[in-house]
């Protein structure tokens, strides 16, 4: 089945996502972007790439208005810190032990 860009963007509207269209040039539409869109003000016409990156703050403010807040993953559990180990302590050699006296005769 063949699509638009309009059928596609209302499949998803009709799920509750929020929609921006954004185009440039000589060959786009404001009114077909304005279709796109959720609503009409979503839709942004620009003459070239440079004049629509200058809408970049507007996209980012309008995006975090309409999103529910990000919660930060949780923590990993704190590890102690690392320190070196120590050398192990080798006790000092033992005395030899004391000679013992050469057997009588018998």
């Amino acid at each position: 089945m063949w699509q638009t860009a309009v059928d596609a963007a209302a499949l998803v509207k009709g799920d509750g996502v929020t929609v921006f269209a954004w185009g440039f040039g000589h060959k786009v539409s404001l009114t077909t972007l304005q279709h796109i869109a959720t609503v009409p003000s979503e839709a942004i016409l620009a003459q070239d790439l440079a004049e629509l990156t200058s809408y970049l703050v507007l996209l980012e403010a309008a995006v975090c208005n309409n999103s529910p807040p990000v919660s930060p993953p949780p923590l990993p559990p704190a590890l102690p810190p690392f320190t070196e180990p120590s050398p192990p302590q080798i006790p000092p050699p033992s005395p030899p032990p004391p000679s013992l006296p050469p057997p009588s005769p018998p």
